[in-house]
């Protein structure tokens, strides 16, 4: 009973405990927020305005792959805690497999969905613009073939 007392997520004030818990979220959110901030800049400095619009332009698509690994990673480290913390040892090494082969299936339906469509995609996100699309299809073909951070599960 003296463990569960100690335990400041269950014990004592809602809102000390709540900001004790999201105040490393906020931290990391913007970390990754400067990060693309600084991206950005550079891009636009040193590469040009129209290789900045081309990334802007595929900015949602971007966000989807953000959505999708926070989607795998968030569901698999709540599960996962929940069977470290019974000490459930087997059950955990399965929920990790599990999580690793649904990255694994969300990464290669991504990679044929993008072989299918991806230039007209871009194309259709570029307004028609070829130069645009193509900028953009180059920074999509990146971040889907190449960029195992954001579809893995962590």
């Amino acid at each position: 009973m003296s463990e569960q007392q100690d335990n400041i997520f269950v014990s004592g004030d809602l809102l000390p405990v709540f900001f004790k818990t999201a105040a490393p979220i906020i931290l990391i959110m913007l970390v990754n927020g400067s990060f693309t901030l600084l991206d950005a800049y550079f891009l636009g400095e040193y590469v040009g305005a129209e290789a900045l619009a081309a990334v802007t332009l595929t900015f949602p698509v971007f966000m989807f792959l953000i959505a999708l690994s926070s989607l795998i990673s968030s569901g698999y480290s709540s599960v996962q805690a929940r069977l470290l913390g019974a000490r459930d040892i087997d059950k955990a090494k399965k929920a990790f497999s599990q999580a690793i082969t649904l990255a694994l299936i969300v990464c290669i339906l991504l990679i044929l969905l993008f072989l299918a469509g991806g230039k007209q995609l871009t194309l259709l996100i570029a307004n028609g613009s070829v130069d645009l699309a193509e900028m953009g299809y180059t920074y999509l073909t990146i971040l889907i073939f190449l960029n195992r951070r954001y579809l893995s599960a962590q």
